[in-house]
């Protein structure tokens, strides 16, 4: 749009309030950086109640329990107890029959 002025030096209406140059430029963005380390797959978690190695979720619980894995931790907050060692035997006979099913 062209800047006309009049004689007194004053702008007419069709001068734009500010140009191009004027706007602030935008800041350029960095990409996040991770302070956390990536666990690899092989990591030696284990659950501090049944000692288990493979769960779908990992649970910190913050008192002297330690990590536990999903379903120690869903049984000790649903009974108020830790998972007994009937329940996991249970779980790990269930376990291997579904992976000889499987073969």
């Amino acid at each position: 749009m062209p800047i006309s002025s009049t004689s007194s030096g004053s702008y007419s209406t069709a001068t734009p309030l500010f140009s191009h140059s004027m706007t602030p430029s935008m800041p350029t963005m960095t990409p996040p950086t991770t302070t956390t380390p990536h666990r690899h797959k092989d990591s030696t978690r284990h659950c501090s109640n049944c000692f288990a190695t493979e769960t779908c979720q990992w649970k910190n619980v913050r008192s002297e329990n330690g990590i536990l894995c999903n379903a120690c931790f869903i049984y000790q907050r649903k009974y108020k107890k830790t998972r007994p060692v009937t329940a996991m035997e249970k779980y790990n006979s269930k376990k291997a029959v579904r992976q000889s099913n499987a073969n």
